[in-house]
């Protein structure tokens, strides 16, 4: 988690001064055309390597309504594994055409940076979706786990 901490840290950083600096020569008149290319590659780098923080931290966007208003433990359980689920389905199909679009996109350079090309732009997309994934397969298996039959036998 350290390792993307602080890519998506550094990302971030990166990104915010590329845009300042883009605004600060912008008013003096002078043109930076690879500003505005760094800042979206660093801003999906951010959003990307984030993305495996908040999987870590169960940060994922939920309707907790919903989980207060069930009393059951196995309805609970049956929850979190329904919306671990539909999460790990999400990332792997964003993980299948990041790869697609990282593969076909490859060998095109980008216009302002010559040494970038568009597969750097999806390559984040790729690594935050399959390092999340592996995260999220982490926690439901303990879940999937508490609620088979010889877990029960154990705990009683």
């Amino acid at each position: 988690m350290k390792v993307s901490d602080f890519v998506a840290t550094f990302a971030f950083a990166g990104f915010l001064c590329a845009i300042v600096a883009q605004v600060i020569y912008r008013y003096i008149g002078i043109s930076m055309v690879w500003s505005e290319e760094v800042a979206r590659l660093l801003n999906v780098y951010m959003v990307f390597f984030g993305l495996i923080l908040v999987t870590a931290h169960n940060g994922h966007l939920r309707i907790d309504i919903i989980e207060r208003s069930f009393r059951s433990p196995a309805l609970l359980r049956a929850l979190r594994v329904l919306h671990l689920t539909l999460a790990l389905v999400f990332l792997l199909c964003l993980a299948w055409g990041g790869t697609k679009l990282t593969l076909s996109s490859w060998d095109h350079r980008l216009a302002t940076l010559a040494w970038a090309n568009h597969g750097m732009f999806y390559l984040p997309v790729v690594i935050g979706t399959l390092v999340s994934s592996a995260l999220i397969l982490l926690k439901l298996a303990p879940e999937l786990a508490a609620g088979t039959p010889e877990t029960r036998e154990d705990h009683a």
